[in-house]
């Protein structure tokens, strides 16, 4: 039995439940029973209570539940309480924001999946995607398995047409999600990202919470832990594990534990009186690791300071092997070259010896070998000219 089960306790309770969620006089309602099951039977479709008390469900069903349970192929209690929340949210976003977000834009921003029951499925958000609803719980135990079966018009309203395509009445089983990807694509569906921008920007109704927009007090204590987002845009304007990057399904291990003040409003707007501690703790680590990233950027541009050292040092020692075989053929030496031939001009040999030296390092070139300097050193200035060439076009 859930924290809702007094919603149906006795007839006074139900009177007290049809005035309060507004159903009409048309819907017939009743407890669920020890013999009653999870499909349509008997003309009395089950959904569950938590769903009508938080999930913002109402009778007759709105349109976009309509579509979602219709094209997904599943009976109302096919999906999880969360599932109820996340498109009754988004009915709501559409009436606030003006915009219409349908079917295929919530399948752009999460996944259907099936949950290990094996009958049931729930929506799990997508990889850098933004969360339409959030404050989502990460349980719903205390909710139980409390259901309320409705008959009558509790599915089409009275303007709708007789023809319109009703939900299923059995246990289903979806599309793919290739199948539903090329049904959009053949309704001509795009993803308007305009409308997406409006969402993600949108501060009110405590950012988004569930139980703010759809207008209830939160029984639970925890939140699902938002999912690990890596961009780096993100992480430079704090927004990592924001609000709008949740996980929708499946408990954590560890729980974030959150405090909600006794009598908090749930009206729109405003700052959420949620601590999330742990988002502010993730984009901390977020703006240390990019803060690291630079330290290895800074020290990758010193290793290059020290190449460019060691490449200067390098063309310093091919300046000196130069000047060395020059002075070698112009004053003796252990060369071949050490005795400058008959003719040779002593003083331009030096004068090149002098240039050599003088040059600063990386920019230093060799004169050219004159007929006086070449028939006076015809092997040490020539091997010395040809390293001093090489040095400066390695360099």
């Amino acid at each position: 039995m859930g924290v809702h089960r007094h919603w149906l306790g006795d007839a006074l309770s139900i009177s007290l439940f049809r005035k309060e969620y507004k159903v009409p006089a048309t819907v017939e309602i009743r407890p669920d029973g020890p013999d009653d099951g999870f499909t349509y039977s008997d003309g009395w479709m089950p959904f569950w209570l938590v769903a009508v008390v938080e999930g913002g469900v109402r009778f007759p069903l709105h349109p976009l539940l309509r579509e979602c349970l219709r094209e997904w192929g599943l009976s109302p209690c096919q999906l999880l309480p969360n599932g109820y929340k996340i498109i009754m949210g988004t009915v709501r976003l559409n009436e606030v924001l003006s915009i219409n977000l349908g079917v295929s834009d919530i399948e752009e921003a999460y996944d259907l999946c099936k949950s290990a029951e094996g009958h049931t499925y729930y929506l799990r958000l997508r990889l850098h995607r933004t969360a339409f609803v959030t404050a989502l719980e990460d349980s719903y135990k205390y909710a139980g398995e409390d259901r309320v079966f409705v008959r009558g018009a509790w599915e089409f309203g009275e303007a709708e047409p007789s023809t319109t395509a009703r939900i299923p009445r059995k246990i289903g089983v979806p599309p793919s999600f290739r199948q539903r990807r090329e049904l959009a694509r053949r309704n001509r569906w795009r993803v308007n990202s305009d409308w997406h921008e409006k969402v993600r920007k949108y501060r009110g109704h405590h950012c988004r919470a569930a139980y703010s927009l759809l207008g209830y007090t939160p029984h639970y204590k925890s939140f699902l832990a938002p999912r690990r987002v890596t961009g780096i845009d993100s992480v430079l304007h704090g927004e990592e594990n924001g609000p709008g990057t949740e996980r929708t399904q499946a408990p954590v291990p560890e729980p974030v534990t959150v405090a909600i003040p006794s009598g908090t409003p749930v009206e729109s707007g405003g700052q959420s009186p949620v601590r999330e501690t742990a988002a502010t703790k993730r984009a901390e680590t977020g703006r240390r690791r990019l803060r690291q990233k630079f330290v290895v950027s800074s020290e990758s541009r010193s290793t290059s300071s020290s190449e460019e050292s060691e490449v200067e040092m390098l063309r310093g020692r091919r300046k000196r092997f130069v000047a060395e075989d020059l002075s070698a053929a112009a004053f003796g030496g252990t060369g071949e070259s050490s005795v400058p031939a008959r003719g040779a001009d002593v003083d331009r040999i030096m004068s090149a010896v002098a240039a050599v030296e003088v040059t600063a390092p990386g920019t230093e070139t060799v004169p050219e070998a004159t007929d006086d300097v070449q028939s006076g050193m015809p092997a040490a200035a020539e091997r010395g000219y040809c390293r001093g060439r090489r040095g400066a076009q390695a360099g």
